[in-house]
């Protein structure tokens, strides 16, 4: 998570793939770059599947690559969003308890 956060404070997208260990199958996509309101925050986005909308495994990832986001760097802040057609992202971010318009998330674990 460090490579990911100082690649993102440089300016630089990045992004890391969650796959089923099994069978190799593509889940997500997670990626991070500079909030553009402030540098020293993180923007989060998440592709996910259609076959993984449900069952959980979205939550389940979210969570954790907003844990380790916290635990592993020095990020103050993840700022995330949902497309507002997509009922499944926003569903999604509802189950976090974050505003689909635009999420913030301390490293406290509170909204700001």
């Amino acid at each position: 998570m460090d490579a990911i956060v100082a690649s993102a404070r440089r300016g630089r997208l990045t992004a890391l793939s969650a796959v089923v260990k099994s069978t190799g199958e593509w889940v997500a996509l997670y990626r991070f770059q500079p909030y553009a309101a402030n540098p020293h925050y993180l923007e989060m986005g998440i592709w996910t599947q259609p076959q993984f909308w449900h069952g959980r495994y979205s939550l389940e990832l979210v969570r954790a690559c907003i844990d380790a986001a916290f635990d592993l760097s020095e990020v103050p802040v993840l700022v995330g969003a949902a497309s507002l057609e997509n009922r499944s992202s926003c569903k999604l971010m509802e189950l976090q308890r974050h505003d689909p318009n635009e999420a913030r998330i301390s490293a406290e674990r509170g909204e700001s």
